[in-house]
């Protein structure tokens, strides 16, 4: 993160990052989605002999830095980590070993330490909220010498895979304590829990009256309160570094990518607009990365604010990081939000970084609570009800009708509503509690079985004409149906594109033949419409359009690809956009075709995105 690393520095940073790249980088990470530990032990020893264990543990025990600052050194490797998306357990090693010193026993001491500096072994700490009272607590135990743990730590990082978890406890007296307890230990359980981060792995820990003899406190009991905040500090500063390192990579190669792609026949780099928000977005790279190396010097030299920069600095990147990796995937477009991309990656990691170790929102409550220790109350005024009047309705104005239900049809608004109030209650099931997966086949087919009994019961195609089996009346009566059927499961998945936008576009640009025919199926919910507009070397740039339609007679045969197509899998009809002359100008060439889906020669392939689910789709046609 510094602006200038020494020869030493220099050489910790290249040796990691050619490490790292060697194992496989970011393909690594992906290897890893589904393995409980979520870190290669063999990576994680080789990183161990690179040094990785060493910087926090004394040189006369073993240990050491390069540089000769252990902390400097560690966020290095972090950042080079970050930059990857590695899921060692660097972070939570190396608070536990800078932790060591302070165990009683020294013989486990001793045989803890070397089985962390060769990687063997790896440990792992339970977190305290920020500012807070821990979640376990320690009680005498009911053999001399000896304490008993009770409570749930949660979210302990890497806790799979690790050999010992330092564990602090409240008691069990006055303050805090601290204890080594060996994962494998009686009554001591591991609840994995699932997480947003691709491989890094977070477990619930239960201990049920764990025993622990005297010598595995570390520190003194009831005495662990400073211990505590160092090991904060630590974590924080790593947990930065690492974010600086996956921000900065990501806003490389968005800047790379902006200058690849083409739009419009230029390079999507060379747009004023896109230039600026790209300055912006370097901008808070180096903000967060300038924040991080203060807080970091002044963690290492032992400064009295030292706690209070690692919270600022824990609370500014917490936000803008989240908010750089946001706008490099809106920068990619469509691609950014595939699974087969690298971005999501990192928007879990920097995402999950800020939820741990405290939120951006804890970590500012932190500083303003040291920075004012007596709040002073302001004065509030008091709170003034004010009644406003409705505006007055015409005298002779029928109950429920306005002046946009003229544009069609006998039934007034409010008699229409009351009507559809009534219908909904009685056949439709209620709005699910959470939004349905849209691209679920079951789903998929229960939304064809609404729009069939909207259309049965007399509320399908509410303003679509009535010669083509809609309703033929106002947006008013759309308006009023609309908030009647909040309440209710509705065919959503339908209403756009097929309706809204494709059934639409037929009524209005349409052959008579064309609107008879899929007009009311569409209403009757038999056929489902989707679009085929968007290319893979065009995006946006419609009048790109590189899918060709050449004239055979009476008929147009289809070449080329689409992508971005929601739900053309599941579709039955599409509208394609394709070129018809290269003779003309760009914009002028183009045609618009209705596409049987499933007939020979197209293929549709499905994209998955970054929540797992396969929406998106990418349209292949040959000789269609």
């Amino acid at each position: 993160m510094e602006l200038g690393l020494t020869a030493d520095q220099e050489l910790v940073r290249a040796t990691t990052r050619g490490f790292l790249e060697s194992t496989g980088g970011v393909a690594a990470t992906r290897a890893l989605e589904r393995d409980p530990r979520g870190w290669d032990p063999g990576v994680w020893r080789r990183g161990a002999a690179l040094g990785w264990t060493a910087p926090l543990i004394d040189v006369a025990d073993g240990g050491g830095s390069v540089s000769g600052d252990g902390l400097a050194d560690l966020a290095i490797v972090a950042e080079e980590c970050g930059r990857l998306v590695v899921p060692v357990p660097l972070l939570p090693t190396n608070v536990v070993a800078d932790a060591l010193p302070a165990l009683v026993d020294p013989a486990h001491r001793s045989s803890v330490r070397a089985a962390l500096l060769e990687g063997t072994a790896t440990a792992t700490f339970t977190p305290v909220p920020t500012g807070g009272v821990p979640t376990v607590r320690a009680s005498r135990g009911s053999e001399p010498g000896t304490l008993e743990l009770h409570g749930t730590a949660s979210p302990v990082e890497s806790v799979v895979g690790s050999s010992w978890i330092l564990v602090t406890a409240d008691g069990p007296d006055d303050g805090v304590t601290q204890v080594l307890v060996a994962t494998e230990a009686p009554r001591v359980e591991v609840r994995p829990l699932d997480g947003l981060d691709l491989a890094r792995r977070f477990a619930e820990v239960c201990f049920d009256g764990v025993t622990v003899p005297d010598g595995d406190v570390v520190g003194e009991i009831g005495g662990a309160a400073a211990a505590v905040e160092r090991q904060a500090a630590i974590a924080g500063i790593l947990q930065c570094a690492e974010t600086v390192g996956a921000i900065g990579e990501i806003f490389a190669r968005t800047v790379a990518y902006l200058g690849d792609r083409y739009s419009f026949g230029r390079p999507l780099a060379s747009y004023q607009a896109l230039k600026h928000r790209c300055a912006d977005l370097r901008l808070t790279v180096e903000r967060c990365a300038a924040i991080a190396t203060a807080a970091m010097r002044a963690v290492s030299a032992g400064a009295p604010d030292a706690a209070e920069l690692v919270s600022i600095a824990q609370a500014f990147i917490g936000v803008e990081a989240t908010e750089v990796v946001q706008d490099c995937v809106q920068l990619h477009g469509g691609i950014g939000v595939t699974w087969d991309h690298d971005l999501h990656l990192y928007l879990r990691r920097v995402t999950v970084n800020r939820a741990t170790h405290g939120t951006p929102a804890e970590h500012l409550a932190r500083v303003a609570a040291a920075a004012f220790t007596e709040a002073t109350p302001t004065p509030t005024a008091p709170s003034v009800e004010v009644e406003v009047e409705p505006p007055p309705v015409p005298a002779g104005t029928p109950v429920g009708t306005t002046s946009a239900a003229r544009g069609g049809g006998d039934e007034s608004v409010g008699a229409f509503a009351a009507r559809a109030r009534a219908w909904l209650a009685a056949n439709l099931p209620p709005r699910p509690e959470t939004p349905p997966d849209r691209s679920d086949d079951a789903r998929r087919d229960h939304e064809r079985h609404l729009q069939r009994m909207l259309f049965d019961g007399g509320f399908a195609g509410i303003c679509f004409p009535a010669d083509y089996g809609g309703l033929g009346l106002s947006p008013a009566h759309q308006e009023a149906f609309t908030a009647e059927s909040l309440p209710y499961d509705m065919p959503y998945s339908i209403n756009v594109p097929t309706l809204g936008i494709l059934g639409a576009t037929l009524i209005d640009f349409g052959t008579h033949d064309q609107k008879t025919t899929h007009l009311p199926a569409i209403l009757r919910g038999e056929e489902l419409w989707v679009q085929f507009l968007s290319e893979p070397s065009g995006g946006s740039d419609l009048a790109g359009v590189r899918t060709t339609a050449v004239r055979d007679g009476d008929e147009f045969v289809l070449n080329g690809s689409k992508i971005w197509s929601s739900a053309a899998y599941a579709g039955d009809y599409a509208m394609c956009l394709a070129r018809t002359d290269w003779d003309v100008p760009k914009h002028r060439g183009l045609t618009m075709f209705i596409v049987k889906i499933h007939q020979p020669g197209v293929q549709v392939t499905r994209i998955r995105q970054v929540d797992g689910t396969e929406e998106f789709c990418q349209e292949f046609f040959d000789d269609v």
